[in-house]
């Protein structure tokens, strides 16, 4: 029995014996096609959107890369945008239609600088337009980078908005760039009348337009994290971290709610809890005032009762940092639900975004989680609660920062994309289930054509659901993007009440019992339009006029028609179509052949809606059989002609279409191409290297003409295949950030096209010169790579494959030992220890006395697991300590920090009368030993130490202290536990730091296990 049926069957039982499912069938997601076998190293951000014109959403990833999708191939194609530079600080990107012209663009911020506006030409290409829409003059991150755009019509005045906010460091801020008809100026700084105050700052990393109060007005959402606030708020001294909600006044400025806007007493707590009816900013929980991290967030209407609710991830580290789920009460205020949602929040969190995985009519949620190597798919059981099915559904369990629901293969089910830091990116196609599903693509008015911040309600079975058209990316916490369409699940429902869309500019629209399981483009005004009849020429009619006049009955609603006429009554060949236009009358004049039975019908359509088609009706044309013979624009045995060319032939009179012969053959004994057309042109693909003949003739239903005089050309042969030069074959240790592909040129090559392939997916490029550099290949990866040529003639074969191997993958973070997490009465000179991490070489150890490690004590990299500090630290002091690992690849994150507090023990022997007078090396003690000794020397002056362990061929086995050290006695403890037995030996180099005098000594120690 199969699934499906054992599914149905199912469904067939619960309805018979009345039960209802707790919850919709679940989906289980699979490896979908590659985008490209490589990634963006810190897996920042990315956006989803339309950018060639053909229905489907297309890729950008931070930072490198547009990624085309081909549904007829289902794959991705990478391609550059305008041969833009961008680099692994690029950090915010949007996809959104800027101009008006109906195509989206692409919005960029560098890691530093300026925006970088690209005008989409429709295929896939760009043109930067930065400079003549104003944003050359405004900075994103000049001396940092801001982490996250998001676009809106602010004053819904039809022209797209720009906000940002923020940047690491707080050094940039808040700033909304207002959209107009010369450009962007400034609405949110240096204005007379600015639309929202930017005297304080954040570091905001996805702020959000969105309405929260329903007033048909875009709000401003900014998230905030580490810098929160700049300035003192209410109650407090210094700065004040909080998420802030800033409400729109209903004119287009922007300001935050309090008692007075309200209309109630709303609280805020201050210094040391004391409570203070005088706001300060955060947001309004319950009526008090609450200061929420957010590096993550994501805006939707989870319980489907109209009002937008928010998920909030907060920064691992914040003080009191837990994540909350707030329901929104309709008036910019919410109520906090996390206590019994089931919600977990896990502290490497970096995304999250909402979307209805398994269309039963609730938003789930998807939170990447950084790099805890996981991505929790949170089911809404539709009743409060969630429940993290990631892992059982298949979701591959990987360290994503950036992922997101999107409907990529527009099947009606949400795909999942997630985004790495550290490996390669993926795509997961949803299995599908039984539900049922209705999409909607808006196209609205003026210079906002992606109809951002329209939102949709639909009603089903009486109950309502909810959902908004947004633009924002970049950054960790990139939750939107999902391809600019609506998605509804609807369950089990096989039809909707209505649909109501509220347009950006304040319009309203409403749609009655549309279709369900499929995509609906709707433009703003637009209505659905009536049917149509036929009317002239009469079905069946015969001897009508090669030239005339099609006729067919105006519709109600009809903004335009489509017409079809073909000689093919399936109208499946596209080559038999005679007509096929769009036209605002009810007749259109045509011109066919004679002697041809047609077959033809017309829809309706408007504003993205369709009344169908309707019946097919025929006709056949009067004359007689074609006689005429085609004369060819011929090529007259030109050489050197292209492989895929147009092949043409004047029009005669009498033919309705055309019978094309190539051959490769003089005789025609075989053809490469024998096929019919209804125009005068045909295209064809052809080999290079070969000579060919072709020839036409006119035809008609009753008969066909002598076929033309025969015209032959060349192909140009293709080129060589080119020899491959670096990465050599078989390389191992590939750097992966920034690799040049080089060959030797070709002579008659125009382009070369570059394969890159691991086991997971191949990915094409095409170069004009002889390299070509990719960015941000998988560490710890083998991959094969060729080449071929390429000219008009055709490709090359592809040289044999060149294998390599890139540079490990960074080591993940070790676990931290000792001092203990607030340990007190540390010795001076304190002992660190850590565990080892996988595939690390070294390690990096610092202290500071401060948390964030501005002031840093110690900074120094070891070969081993612990370390004793050769300069004591301050007595009675308060310092963290953090370490990482590190190998070829990169290096991992800091553990930490940790905090510690000294004592006034110095263990080392602090010299009477001063600092030693003469360099000292002492014999190691004990010797032998197992596994620990120690090793004690003296410095006169404050000097350049290095103190290393070799074995008896001379190899560095630890370097045990390699830094700059103040006059004093030392003592140094190795422990050789990851060493052999054997005899080895100590120096130490020093080199005064007045250059007075060099020190050097060695000393052997023997190891006993």
């Amino acid at each position: 029995m199969n699934r499906t049926l054992r599914l149905s069957i199912g469904g067939a039982l619960l309805l018979l014996l009345g039960l209802t499912p707790l919850f919709a069938q679940e989906v289980t997601y699979s490896p979908g096609p590659p985008t490209v076998p490589f990634y963006n190293i810190q897996g920042l951000g990315c956006i989803w959107g339309d950018l060639n014109n053909d229905g489907y959403p297309d890729l950008f990833v931070e930072p490198i890369n547009v990624f085309l999708y081909n549904p007829a191939t289902n794959t991705f194609t990478p391609v550059n945008p305008n041969g833009v530079t961008l680099n692994a600080g690029t950090v915010s990107e949007l996809i959104a239609d800027f101009d008006g012209d109906g195509i989206n663009d692409l919005l960029i911020q560098p890691g530093s600088g300026t925006p970088i506006l690209e005008k989409g030409k429709g295929d896939g290409t760009f043109t930067d337009i930065s400079a003549s829409v104003g944003l050359t003059s405004f900075s994103g991150g000049t001396t940092q980078p801001t982490f996250g755009f998001c676009a809106g019509d602010v004053n819904r005045d039809n022209y797209l908005d720009i906000a940002w906010s923020g940047g690491t460091g707080d050094a940039q801020p808040m700033q909304i760039l207002l959209g107009g008809v010369s450009g962007f100026t400034a609405g949110g700084r240096m204005s007379s009348s600015p639309i929202i105050d930017t005297t304080k700052k954040f570091e905001a990393w996805e702020p959000h337009f969105v309405d929260v109060n329903n007033d048909r007005w875009p709000d401003f959402f900014v998230p905030s994290i580490r810098n929160g606030l700049a300035g003192a708020d209410t109650g407090t001294t210094g700065a004040r971290k909080g998420s802030v909600l800033f409400l729109n006044d209903g004119t287009g400025k922007l300001f935050v709610p309090n008692s007075t806007t309200l209309g109630r007493t709303i609280y805020s707590i201050g210094a040391g809890g004391a409570v203070s009816t005088t706001r300060d900013t955060g947001l309004i929980v319950d009526d008090t005032v609450r200061h929420y991290s957010a590096i993550a967030s994501a805006w939707g209407d989870f319980d489907n009762d109209g009002n937008m609710d928010v998920l909030l991830i907060p920064l691992n580290g914040d003080p009191g940092a837990a994540l909350h789920l707030l329901k929104g009460k309709g008036d910019g205020t919410f109520h906090d639900v996390t206590t019994g949602s089931g919600l977990a929040w896990n502290t490497n969190a970096r995304g999250v975004s909402w979307g209805d995985y398994n269309n039963d009519g609730y938003l789930d949620i998807l939170e990447d989680r950084g790099f805890a190597g996981q991505v929790g798919l949170w089911r809404n059981n539709g009743n409060g609660s969630f429940t993290d099915v990631g892992a059982a559904n298949g979701v591959p369990q990987v360290n994503s920062r950036s992922g997101q629901f999107v409907d990529f293969n527009r099947d009606g089910f949400l795909d999942i994309y997630t985004q790495p830091g550290g490996s390669a990116d993926t795509i997961s196609v949803n299995g599908r289930n039984l539900n049922h599903w209705i999409a909607f693509n808006p196209v609205g008015l003026g210079h906002n054509k992606s109809a951002i911040g329209a939102r949709f309600y639909i009603w089903r079975n009486g109950n309502l659901q909810m959902q908004d058209i947004d633009a924002g990316g970049g950054g960790s916490g990139n939750g939107s993007g999902n391809g600019q369409s609506a998605n509804f699940g609807i369950g089990t429902s096989t039809s909707i009440d209505s649909v109501v869309i509220y347009w950006p500019d304040g319009g309203h629209q409403s749609f009655p019992n549309l279709a369900v399981d499929r995509y609906w483009k709707i433009v703003e005004g637009s209505a659905i339009p009536g049917g149509t009849s036929l009317i002239a020429p009469a079905n069946a009619s015969t001897g009508v006029a090669v030239s005339g006049f099609l006729n067919w009955a105006k519709a109600t609603n009809g903004a335009s028609y489509q017409v079809q006429v073909s000689m093919d009554p399936t109208f499946a060949n596209t080559a038999m179509f005679a007509v096929n236009t769009s036209v605002t009358d009810t007749a259109l004049a045509y011109t066919l052949g004679p002697a041809t039975k047609y077959y033809w019908r017309v829809a309706v359509t408007n504003g993205g809606f369709s009344s169908g088609f309707t019946s097919v009706n025929n006709f056949t044309t009067a004359g007689s059989a074609a006689a005429a013979v085609p004369v060819l624009v011929a090529f007259h045995n030109a050489a050197n002609q292209a492989a895929a060319l147009t092949l043409a032939v004047h029009k005669t009179a009498d033919a309705s279409r055309y019978l094309w012969q190539v051959s490769s053959l003089p005789s025609f004994a075989g053809f490469t191409v024998n096929d019919s057309t209804a125009d005068t042109t045909k295209a064809v693909a052809l080999v290079g290297g070969r000579t060919y003949y072709w020839r036409v003739r006119g035809m008609n239903d009753l008969g066909a003409s002598a076929f033309s005089a025969v015209d032959t050309f060349t192909v140009m042969t293709p080129p060589a295949a080119p020899a491959l030069v670096f990465p050599a074959n078989n390389a191992v240790n590939v750097i992966a950030d920034s690799l040049l592909f080089t060959w030797r040129k070709v002579t008659a090559a125009a382009s070369y096209n570059l394969k890159v392939a691991t086991i997971n997916g191949t990915a094409v490029y095409t170069a004009t010169d002889t390299t070509y550099k990719i960015y941000s290949l998988a560490r710890n990866t083998n991959y094969v790579w060729a080449v071929q040529s390429v000219n008009i003639g055709g490709p090359s074969a592809y040289t044999g494959n060149f294998a390599f191997t890139t540079v490990p993958a960074a080591p993940a973070a070790p676990a931290q030992i000792s001092p203990a997490s607030a340990a007190t009465n540390v010795n001076r000179l304190t002992h660190f220890v850590w565990n080892s991490a996988v595939n690390a070489t070294k390690y990096r150890l610092q202290v500071a006395t401060d948390n964030v490690f501005t002031a840093i004590v110690t900074d120094t990299l070891l070969i081993d697991t612990a370390a004793t500090l050769a300069t004591p630290l301050a007595a009675s002091g308060d310092f963290y300590w953090r370490v990482n690992a590190q190998n070829f690849g990169g290096a991992s994150s800091y553990a930490g920090p940790r905090l510690f507090s000294t004592g006034t023990v110095l263990s080392v022997d602090e010299p009477v009368g001063g600092a030693p007078k003469v360099f000292a090396l002492m014999q190691n003690y004990p010797n032998p030993f197992n596994p620990t000794t120690t090793i004690s020397y003296d410095l006169p002056k404050t000097s350049y130490v290095r103190v290393v362990i070799y074995d008896v061929l001379g190899r560095v086995v630890a370097t045990l202290v390699d830094g700059v050290q103040a006059a004093n006695s030392y003592r140094l403890e190795w422990n050789a536990s990851n060493v052999a037995s054997g005899m080895y030996f100590y120096r130490m180099n020093a080199r005064s730091a007045d250059n007075s005098g060099d020190f050097s000594a060695v000393k052997k120690l023997l190891l006993l296990k």
